[in-house]
């Protein structure tokens, strides 16, 4: 016999728009040490280009590295540039997602947890999903779902859940689901 868990979480504005964010940024913080290291790459290349050193006088070096740090400079712009442009694109969607949500008759979501899978209804959409294809990850006060082989991705807090339902879902997840990086 399956032993099977149900939980009830609310919809609110409020938290629903802060763990978007959150996501948003969690998910940028990854490529900014990409961003640091070419950083410093381009400082590297440029301070080699630009230094006055005789042995590279009459040879193509200079202008080489010359060459690595604009185009180290162009790669940082443009990957500031994504950024910005992808961050105003979410907070819009965000937005719009909870437009939607809030138009909603029912404003509750329902997650099914048992031995084989999850199940997660919301109002406008039912997501599940057996336990080896999915992952999760917890950042701060934030688990991160990621069903589907991180297709997926869908953030929890504590403040979502009522009385100690969360640390219940959590120690659910942690047996019958693994920890990703």
């Amino acid at each position: 016999m399956e032993k099977s868990i149900q939980f009830q979480i609310i919809f609110n504005e409020n938290r629903e728009r802060e763990s978007q964010k959150f996501f948003f940024q969690y998910r940028w913080k990854k490529n900014f040490l990409q961003l640091k290291i070419i950083g410093a790459c381009t400082i590297f290349f440029l301070l080699i280009g630009f230094l006055p050193i005789k042995i590279f006088d009459k040879s193509i070096i200079p202008y080489t590295f010359k060459l690595l740090g604009f185009l180290c400079i162009g790669y940082i712009c443009f990957l500031s540039a994504l950024y910005f442009k992808s961050k105003k694109q979410t907070y819009q969607l965000i937005e719009k997602r909870i437009d939607e949500l809030k138009q909603q008759s029912e404003k509750r979501s329902l997650i099914i947890l048992n031995e084989e899978s999850i199940t997660i209804q919301k109002p406008t959409n039912i997501t599940g999903s057996n336990w080896d294809k999915i992952s999760y990850k917890i950042v701060g006060d934030y688990l991160i779902l990621n069903l589907l082989q991180n297709k997926i991705n869908i953030i929890f807090t504590s403040s979502a859940f009522e009385g100690s339902d969360y640390y219940t879902f959590r120690d659910f997840v942690q047996k019958y689901s693994k920890q990703r990086d």
